[in-house]
């Protein structure tokens, strides 16, 4: 079970791309350690200001990228 301020759940089934499974977590009041963050490509300092690090826009072509194989996948399903 989660801890309290801590909500999960599934986005349900993805036309095309049953195969990978989402969900999501949001999290109200939770205070989570900066040693405990994900910080790849974002940073929190100290002060709690966020930055990105990288470029944006090779962030955006890995998204898109994905997004035109399902749609390319879906149109090999469907013919």
């Amino acid at each position: 079970m989660p801890c309290k301020g801590v909500s999960l759940g599934d986005m349900g089934p993805k036309f095309g791309y049953a195969s990978k499974n989402n969900g999501y977590a949001h999290f109200n009041n939770v205070r989570i350690p900066r040693d405990q963050l994900f910080m790849k490509f974002t940073r929190v300092d100290r002060d709690g200001n966020f930055s990105i690090s990288g470029d944006t826009r090779v962030l955006f072509s890995v998204m898109m990228n994905i997004r035109t194989q399902i749609v390319f996948q879906s149109g090999w399903s469907l013919a």
